[in-house]
């Protein structure tokens, strides 16, 4: 990857969504106008996979494996509110994960892409904590929601706070 040209874009997923689809719109303009263009994913597959391959936009993975869903309430009351147990997240979950930031370290250093944008909550702590160890020249994330996210998980509030101060510029769409 051409470092005077390059970006390297960074997303949990390829799922259908709005803030995947506006990283293939990106992705595609910025080829389309010369850029290098990468996407590194933490999980494999998704709708919108093909649709980078089909552009000739080179999709990363890394080694992080999305959780299963939770099981469906065994509770025999039927009008209480199923409830989603706080859990930290396993040993061997973080180093999944923490492999998986190794792994996009690696690709951030090896390619010298000039910027590395990351989008959503979990992966602008990521995308950024990997650009600045890899000592990309720009990094950037994007908040694209209101920051309810926070509300649910209140641990992550440190987390986007963190993204931040790694970031060289942080985009937003809402206050």
């Amino acid at each position: 990857m051409s470092r005077r040209r390059g970006v390297l874009f960074v997303i949990g997923t390829l799922d259908l969504g709005g803030t995947e689809s506006q990283l293939i719109l990106l992705a595609r303009e910025l080829k389309k106008r010369g850029w290098k263009v990468e996407v590194f994913a933490l999980s494999r597959g998704g709708v919108l996979a093909q649709t980078l391959d089909s552009a000739g936009i080179p999709v990363l993975y890394g080694l992080h494996r999305p959780n299963p869903s939770p099981p469906p309430p065994t509770s025999a009351k039927t009008d209480a509110k199923p409830s989603v147990a706080k859990r930290r997240p396993s040993v061997k979950a973080m180093l999944v994960l923490g492999a998986a930031v190794a792994s996009l370290v690696a690709r951030i250093a090896w390619t010298r892409p000039r910027v590395v944008h990351a989008f959503l909550p979990l992966t602008n702590f990521l995308g950024a904590l990997a650009g600045r160890f890899a000592l990309a020249p720009l990094v950037i994330t994007s908040r694209r929601g209101l920051g309810n996210h926070q509300e649910r998980w209140p641990r992550l509030k440190r987390m986007d706070r963190s993204a931040n101060w790694l970031s060289h510029v942080v985009v937003a769409n809402s206050h």
